[in-house]
């Protein structure tokens, strides 16, 4: 996890801002996080490692002020439980940054709504978790064809 935050720590405020802080892996040890200051607009959740490091390396953070999280694929208990306290914590807004494929979907429902005893959903609970999901949020998908010389036209 990486952005325009700075934790409070023992030591005293811990800013974030080019700093990779590793997330514990006890979700009780995620939900008791604090944070000291926050100009984050933003969480966005990335599904892969290696568009995490990218973002790094491109300074994401400064362009668009965020608080990045990664679980580098599938996300653990841990990362969940960290992505809804900071959502609450910070009241920020949450996008999920995942491939464009059902697996992509699944992952982003995982986010949102937990999974059915701890697996990645099945066919059927996520034709379920869909109708109930796009009625409430809208869908926004950026593909390839929406890329210009490495700027994101949108409508």
């Amino acid at each position: 996890m990486t952005g325009t935050v700075s934790l409070a720590t023992p030591d005293g405020p811990r800013q974030l801002d080019d700093a990779v802080y590793a997330i514990p892996g006890d979700p009780e040890e995620c939900s008791r996080l604090r944070f000291a200051s926050s100009r984050a607009r933003y969480v966005v959740v990335v599904e892969k490692d290696t568009v995490f490091t990218r973002l790094l390396d491109d300074r994401f953070t400064r362009l668009l002020p965020c608080l990045l999280i990664t679980a580098c694929g599938y996300p653990s208990l841990a990362v969940r439980a960290l992505v809804q306290h900071v959502v609450k914590a910070l009241a920020l807004p949450c996008v999920v940054l995942t491939d464009y494929n059902p697996h992509g979907m699944a992952l982003m429902l995982c986010y949102k709504h937990g999974s059915v005893s701890r697996s990645p959903p099945t066919r059927h609970t996520l034709r379920n978790k869909l109708q109930s999901f796009s009625s409430a949020c809208p869908w926004c998908a950026a593909l390839s064809g929406h890329l210009c010389d490495g700027r994101l036209l949108l409508p």
